[in-house]
């Protein structure tokens, strides 16, 4: 026994299946599986044998790290995995809920200038009822309105701001 990275055992004799199994052109996701190991002690298993490890050119479902083609962008908003769209971001293959739900309930792509907006201000609810169409003047109309009344709000009844400046 032998120990690899990762703090796995892993017999010495099973090196050698081990490397066989992957060049026969099996994918290193598959070959951790099959042996139970990490990719931490397959790659040590390699490097101690000098085998060289395939690029993974892999995109998407049959991508290792696949969780589903969902991600959240970091603002409560939810991108889905959609390469051949026309408004990708987010390396060219993401494209956000609330965009294909308005898209879906138009019957067609949005026009430049078009925005998607949400009536309850919850960005991560992308219901279709809660979802409205507008350009980018009228959108920015819309927030502004809601900060005049926060404004308003705060001076007549004094309400402080804490030190990110958000209204405590």
């Amino acid at each position: 026994m032998r120990l690899q990275g990762g703090g796995m055992m892993v017999k010495k004799y099973e090196h050698n299946k081990i490397i066989e199994y992957y060049l026969e052109g099996n994918y290193q996701a598959e070959t951790c599986k099959k042996f139970g190991i990490g990719r931490k002690a397959l790659h040590t298993i390699f490097k101690n044998n000098k085998i060289k490890i395939r690029p993974s050119n892999l995109k998407g479902e049959k991508a290792h790290g696949w969780k589903g083609g969902k991600v959240d962008d970091g603002y409560g908003r939810l991108l889905i995995y959609s390469p051949h769209h026309p408004r990708t971001i987010r390396s060219g293959v993401y494209v956000y809920e609330h965009t294909l739900v308005m898209e879906k309930k138009l019957g067609r792509f949005l026009i430049k200038g078009e925005v998607v907006h949400h009536k309850d201000k919850d960005k991560s609810n992308n219901d279709p009822e809660n979802l409205e169409l507008t350009d980018i003047s009228n959108h920015a109309k819309m927030h502004n309105k809601d900060r005049m009344t926060l404004k308003r709000m705060q001076s007549y009844n004094n309400i402080k701001r804490n030190k990110l400046g958000r209204f405590a």
